[in-house]
Parts: structure tokens; sequence; C-alpha cells
């Protein structure tokens, strides 16, 4: 579709909206824009990532975070959606991929030293088992997480950018994690 013919059905889809449908909390099913079907990979497709996680309570809650990704990683990808809005989206984003991280890992090193860098042991135990191979990068995914805590203070001095940069990036470390995990967990 053409620049133009995007322009025509953007207005089109926007004059289906009454000036208060925006504040209106109603649902009203005839004013819903469809939201476009197969963008949302299945779960079986993301259960296929995941193997080696025998706890199915576990693998529909990691499956269901994945699928909440798609939603907002579609939100980001074709709306203009910006300021603090867009913010957000990028940052449950975060969220969302660093619970996905932290089900994971959790699932295959349950136990570790009892300290506040747990996760950051178990990305290194992964890597020195050859199961991983960017550690790094998930570690500063995991820092970008904890960065979020509403009540801690160490992170204010360099607060994260939810920026489309690092949401990039966040996105390519859990996109590879998953497919070294999914070839070298047996």
């Amino acid at each position: 579709m053409d620049r133009e013919k995007l322009e025509k059905l953007n207005n089109a889809i926007a004059s289906l909206h009454e000036d208060n449908d925006v504040a209106s909390l109603q649902i009203n099913k005839t004013k819903q824009i469809k939201f476009p079907r197969r963008f949302l990979r299945t779960f079986d497709y993301y259960r296929d990532y995941f193997p080696y996680i025998e706890d199915q309570a576990l693998l529909t809650r990691i499956v269901s975070h994945l699928m909440h990704r798609d939603t907002l990683h579609w939100l980001w990808l074709k709306t203009d959606i910006c300021c603090e809005a867009e913010t957000m989206v990028i940052k449950f984003q975060l969220i969302t991929l660093a619970s996905v991280l932290e089900g994971v890992v959790k699932n295959l090193i349950p136990k570790a030293p009892k300290n506040d860098d747990s996760m950051y042991w178990r990305i290194d135990q992964l890597q020195s088992k050859r199961l991983i191979t960017n550690g790094d990068d998930l570690k500063q995914l995991w820092y970008d997480r904890k960065s979020i805590h509403l009540h801690l203070n160490e992170f204010e001095a360099n607060p994260v950018s939810y920026s489309d940069e690092n949401y990039r990036k966040w996105h390519e470390a859990m996109r590879l994690f998953m497919l070294d995990l999914r070839n070298n967990v047996k």
C-alpha cells in the first residue's frame, strides 16, 4: 500500500471515532478497530521454543508473556504512539522480556547462592555450560529491568532509556537466548 492510500485509510479509521470516544470507557464493539489476525504468534509456536520446560503452568505463563510482548510489539511497530505512552509500551516490553528470562533461567537453574545477583550468577552458569552465547546482553537486560522497581534509589543517577534502540537490543538478546536454548538444551 502506498503512502497516499495508507494516509486515506488512517483518516477513514480515525473518522469512525467521535470526539468523546477517547475519554469513554464503554465497550462498543461497533467502534473497535480490528486487530490484525495472525500477527500474534500462537501458544504452540512459542511452546516449541521451550521443549525443555516440563512444568506446564510455568510454560503457559511464559507463552502468555510472549503473546503480550507480541501485542505491545504491534502497537510499537504499527501505530504512531509517542511521548510517555510510547515510553510505557517500551518499558512494559522490557518487563515482559525480563519476566520470560527469569522464568526460563530459574527453571533451568533452580538453586543459586543466596544473594541479590543470583540472576547474573545463573546467566553465567548457562554461558559456562555453553547453553547460551550472549550472557552480557542478558545481564544488561536484567540490570535494566531491575532499575524499574519503585523503591530503588541506586538507579536514579542513570535511569534506563526506554528508547527504540534499547528495545531492539533487549528483543535481540532474548531472541538469541531463546534460539540458543532451543538448540542446546537436551
